[in-house]
């Protein structure tokens, strides 16, 4: 338990500190290069972000079958040995793609980028296609190290990252104010990366090797059959945001795409925060040894796990809601970003609640199930967001996203009835469900005043904030408790 809590505060700080670090890097980013030019490298290098995510699913198996075979080494090294030379084929034809895709359809499309910089993006892109590749080798090793459950290390490695990161950003900022040099930066700090956890997993996992002569085509075809529908589930999810980035750069406007990043920084940052701190889930649930056990789990940490995600999203997206717009406002003075922001905070809410949900389903194996939902996710959104720009040309397309994610949630809801054999209703209640419900329809309410007042907006974010306060006072009252609590012990202490 100590350990696992160990985990959630590394995860939890390195977020926090990428987070923060990437907040710095855009405002710094959008003065150095302008709305535009940089909207552009957004759109570019999100689509090397989903090339990254395209590794079959192996990363997820990596840590659900290291976790589940540990005390047998043999077992592991043939797991490791089977996925290896995989993950090195994947990675150069996923590069090849890449750069095929990205010249035909980004590069060469007038809609994205005029003529007259064209050519100013191609060693761009060529650049954040190694990055790419140092990334997607990293990944590799990392899903080794947190299949080990060592999520300490993994949040050093990231927290290495953000500090070369910024520390780039900065030198651009005042020295060079190239988008080339940009791409170079983040290429040394996934080289940085990949080195790091490479040397580390053979440092502290040496007793496994990876030999080509362990490799099995059983092991292989096991391991397969799980992962391509993880791989399913985790593409359609990653497809999401490089085709609103697309959609808003084709059909309405470049300059809009700093403004939605900024927006969906925030927003992540937020559902980020409890998703990294309750990433423990899955090695949790896979290292379970029977069904029993994990249905029993069901009814008992995960309905915790839950009610933390209701009170999470009251305190992050209820409360905190005028003071986050209010700095959205005053450090970005971009004004659709508030608009975006809300938009987008309707889908984290639910997903917050709904991500332990996610990781038991997946700790116990109903891949399938989720790759379906995400596939309908993907669906649904592109469905919704394509109508909402091509005709009303508003950015109030994005709302499409809330709906899907409403509808896959409650799809992983009766997936988790039938596999525990659970009444949802009781689950819910259990849960506070109605509590989260208070603060969707909050934020809809807010969303909507803002539309026919736009004047009104400090007014109406105070309003909400006060209304969610009034919905979780238990939480606040037991947060600043428990903070009293310890500060009479530190003070009592040093008395």
């Amino acid at each position: 338990m100590i350990f696992e809590k160990r985990n959630s505060i590394w995860l939890s700080v390195q977020f926090l500190f990428s987070i923060i670090i990437s907040f710095v890097s855009i405002k710094l980013n959008i003065l150095s290069f302008g709305s535009e030019v940089f909207g552009i490298w957004i759109i570019l290098a999100s689509l090397w972000g989903l090339s990254a995510t395209i590794d079959f699913g192996f990363g997820t198996s990596i840590i659900k079958y290291v976790a589940e075979n540990q005390s047998d080494v043999k077992k592991v090294e043939i797991i490791l040995s089977s996925v290896f030379y995989i993950y090195i084929l994947m990675g150069l034809v996923l590069l090849v793609l890449g750069y095929t895709i990205g010249f035909i359809y980004y590069l060469n499309n007038p809609s994205l980028i005029s003529g007259n910089n064209r050519y100013m993006y191609y060693p761009t892109f060529f650049i954040l296609g190694i990055s790419f590749l140092l990334q997607y080798y990293g990944l590799f090793f990392k899903s080794v190290i947190e299949g080990h459950k060592n999520f300490i290390f993994t949040s050093k490695v990231i927290l290495v990252q953000q500090i070369l990161l910024i520390f780039g950003v900065l030198i651009i900022y005042f020295f060079l104010r190239s988008i080339i040099y940009l791409s170079i930066v983040y290429c040394i700090s996934s080289f940085v990366a990949f080195l790091l956890y490479f040397s580390f997993t053979k440092l502290r996992y040496s007793q496994y090797s990876m030999k080509i002569g362990l490799f099995s085509f059983n092991e292989a075809k096991g391991i397969i059959s799980f992962s391509i529908a993880v791989q399913a589930m985790s593409l359609f999810n990653s497809l999401i945001d490089p085709m609103v980035k697309y959609i808003l750069g084709v059909y309405y406007s470049i300059n809009s795409v700093p403004a939605y990043e900024i927006a969906r920084r925030f927003a992540i940052a937020i559902s980020g925060l409890f998703f990294n701190a309750y990433k423990v889930i899955l090695p949790k649930v896979s290292s379970l040894d029977t069904d029993q056990n994990r249905k029993n789990f069901a009814v008992s940490e995960l309905i915790d796990y839950c009610k933390n995600g209701i009170s999470y999203a009251g305190i992050f997206f209820g409360i905190s809601i005028f003071p986050l717009t209010l700095l959205i406002l005053w450090f970005y003075k971009i004004p659709e970003a508030l608009v975006i922001f809300i938009i987008l905070s309707l889908p984290e809410c639910i997903n917050v609640f709904g991500y332990p949900i996610y990781n038991y389903l997946l700790g116990v194996g109903r891949v399938k199930v989720l790759s379906f939902i995400q596939i309908n996710n993907f669906i649904i959104t592109s469905i919704l967001l394509w109508v909402g720009f091509k005709f009303t040309n508003t950015i109030w397309g994005l709302l499409g996203y809330f709906i899907s994610v409403v509808f896959a949630n409650y799809l992983m809801l009766h997936s988790l009835r039938s596999y525990a054999k659970i009444s949802l209703y009781d689950f819910l209640h259990n849960c506070g469900f109605t509590r989260l419900v208070v603060v969707v329809l909050l934020l809809i309410a807010s969303l909507f005043s803002l539309f026919l007042m736009p004047t009104k907006s400090i007014q109406i974010f105070v309003t909400t904030s006060l209304l969610n306060a009034l919905v979780f006072r238990h939480n606040l009252r037991n947060i600043f408790g428990d903070l009293m609590k310890k500060m009479n012990y530190i003070f009592g202490q040093r008395g």
